[in-house]
């Protein structure tokens, strides 16, 4: 390696570290305060850097916000091998699509003082200013919902309308039941062996 490599690989690690920084620093603001709460000047403070330095990697906070914002709920999202989950019978589905949602809240606070409240307000915020965000939630839904209608028309044999609808219904108790859980977590417990839909 050469001197002039030598410091555009310096260079270009100091920047890529810069960067981290800005985001590490930008996403638990948005966060706690949303996007109309967090400005520029908080990042920065946080991420102890110039406005050169935030510029210099970001055109504005609309920027930076599409970048952290969409990866921090996607990442999990991500985590599920919808193939791998398409291959299981209709109540193995289910178990592996119960115990993503119990361990959802623990990966998303593990680590940091954001509650799960937090995490719904900024999650409803980006799906109302983000479109390809808000269509990749819908694309993912939609796919999990077909993996649970063609295995439930498979397995039961019923007609395609009544597996989509018990499909739907799945997802939506998996979904209130973690909502449920935060507003009444001594409740979950109890409630913790029954998953509802059979």
């Amino acid at each position: 390696m050469n001197i002039i490599t030598e410091k555009k690989s310096k260079i270009s690690s100091e920047a890529k570290e810069t960067r981290n920084k800005l985001t590490k620093a930008a996403l638990p603001l948005f966060l706690r305060h949303g996007y109309d709460g967090t400005g520029i000047n908080q990042i920065l403070k946080t991420a102890q850097l110039s406005k050169g330095a935030f510029y210099h990697h970001f055109s504005s906070k609309a920027q930076i916000y599409e970048e952290v914002i969409p990866n921090f709920f996607l990442d999990p999202i991500n985590d599920l091998n919808i193939e791998e989950i398409a291959k299981l019978p209709l109540k193995g589905i289910r178990k592996s699509l119960s115990d993503h949602y119990s361990f959802l809240p623990n990966r998303v606070t593990l680590g940091s003082d954001i509650d799960m409240m937090r995490y719904y307000a900024a999650f409803y915020e980006a799906l109302s200013r983000l479109p390809d965000f808000k269509a990749s939630i819908n694309n993912h839904y939609s796919a999990l919902i077909e993996i649970i209608a063609n295995k439930t028309n498979e397995e039961r044999e019923i007609f395609p309308k009544v597996a989509n609808t018990h499909a739907r219904n799945v997802i939506s108790t998996l979904e209130g039941k973690l909502l449920l859980n935060l507003l009444s977590p001594k409740d979950s417990v109890k409630n913790e062996k029954n998953n509802g839909i059979k």
